[in-house]
């Protein structure tokens, strides 16, 4: 049958030509790998199939709230890990926060549950889907045959919610005032000058000395890390000077985005995230864990007076190709609340619109599958057409809106889930339940 299907499609196509909805359906009934639960391990020889060796492996949520994403993140980061060798996990959260996820599970800090539990999925709440992985993490690296422990690094240069980036300062300069108590006071009182404004929107209340200064002081904080390097190591270790080192350059990534009004932040994330790759050295091998629209290879063009940059996706197939896979989610409907704090945080249940028609994610649906792992290489020619055109991609968290991509050249796969559910909340206090819809 699934032979029969893609002669017709080749038949149909004698010249060139896209594939109807219909045939795009077909082939991905075909070719989709479904499984009946998020527990299932239906999948994972196929997913083998496209890992491959890999050394990085994106996964992106195409909803930052969707309870299933979360669930499969995990479920394929313990296969990669325990079946394919891999030796970090790199999410799309504050550098300097993640640190704490990092000494917790490996065991140098106990129980910070404040830490390990409230900073994955572009949010400082808690879900129970962060905390099964952050303590199957501690769990997997103290089994004792366990030969090489699995690190934890943040991508961002800082918080994506506050806005406020001072924590990364103070992080490196407590590390200096352990190293070198002299170089700690010197540096110490040229930031206090300005730390204040070093946030949104404080630092539009900043001179331009100010902001020049905020510059120059950062850069010859960095410079002091690589002056001193043996020395502030042989002071303390390896690890603290390099997570320190690290922060101060974090905090050299907030200043410039800051001065472009915003931007940069994929930029910053491609350069920690290649950091982490030196750290890992040539046996490592990382699972990145961001947005769709961070992981992608491909998003469209953007006009000159356009603030979109490019994702962290495209700067880093630049530097990997192949050696990268990327895989995306996908959704067609579902129910999500407003954990993101975008319209004030809640627990109110909000009911996704359907996907648009024309939309990647509703071709998907026509499937007509509840949930299913897809390969979207080797397609026939016209079907390989449609998914080289521009589609409208879900893009969605509380606000509906959709995203120009090309399926082909943003993915090498997809997991699609027809309906999501909400995060599991675990913990803090929620807002007044006054839905918007």
């Amino acid at each position: 049958m699934r032979g029969y299907v893609l002669l017709m499609l080749l038949w149909a196509c004698t010249a060139p030509c896209l594939a109807d909805d219909a045939a795009v359906a077909a082939w991905v009934r075909t070719q989709a790998v479904p499984f009946e639960s998020l527990d299932s391990n239906e999948y994972f020889s196929s997913l083998r199939d496209v890992v491959g060796d890999a050394s990085v492996v994106s996964f992106g949520e195409a909803n930052h709230n969707a309870h299933e994403f979360l669930i499969l993140r995990n479920r394929v980061f313990r296969y990669l890990v325990e079946e394919l060798g891999y030796t970090a996990f790199a999410a799309e959260t504050d550098f300097v926060r993640a640190i704490e996820v990092d000494r917790y599970v490996n065991a140098e800090i106990g129980r910070a549950e404040e830490h390990a539990n409230a900073v994955l999925s572009w949010s400082y709440a808690s879900f129970a889907e962060n905390r099964e992985l952050i303590d199957w993490l501690r769990e997997y690296n103290d089994r004792p045959s366990t030969k090489r422990k699995v690190r934890f690094y943040g991508l961002e240069a800082a918080g994506n919610l506050d806005q406020d980036a001072r924590h990364t300062l103070t992080y490196a300069l407590e590390y200096v005032r352990k190293v070198d108590s002299v170089a700690a006071d010197g540096l110490g009182r040229r930031v206090n000058a300005w730390k204040h404004g070093f946030a949104q929107p404080e630092y539009q209340k900043l001179s331009a000395r100010l902001r020049n200064d905020m510059v120059a002081d950062i850069g010859d904080l960095v410079t002091a890390f690589e002056q001193w390097h043996v020395h502030w190591i042989q002071r303390s270790s390896p690890l603290e000077y390099h997570r320190a080192y690290r922060a101060a350059i974090a905090a050299r990534q907030v200043a410039a985005s800051l001065r472009i009004g915003g931007g940069g932040r994929d930029i910053a994330s491609f350069d920690n995230l290649r950091w982490a790759l030196e750290r890992e050295g040539p046996a490592g091998r990382i699972f990145v864990f961001m947005h769709n629209m961070h992981v992608t290879r491909w998003r469209k063009f953007a006009p000159p007076d356009h603030p979109l940059h490019s994702s962290l996706g495209e700067h880093a197939d630049e530097l990997l190709g192949k050696r990268m896979v990327v895989i995306g989610t996908s959704h067609f409907a579902g129910v999500t609340r407003n954990w993101l704090d975008l319209e004030g945080f809640d627990n109110c249940e909000r009911r996704l619109e359907p996907a648009r028609a024309d939309s990647f994610d509703a071709e998907l649906a026509r499937a007509e599958m509840p949930r299913f792992f897809l390969k979207l290489g080797d397609a026939p020619a016209p079907v390989a057409q449609w998914l080289d055109q521009e589609r409208p991609v879900r893009n969605v968290n509380i606000r509906p809106g959709y995203s120009p991509l090309r399926p082909v050249r943003s993915f090498d796969a997809v997991f699609f889930v027809r309906d999501i559910q909400p995060l599991r909340f675990i913990g803090g206090r929620l807002g007044a339940c006054e839905p918007t819809r």
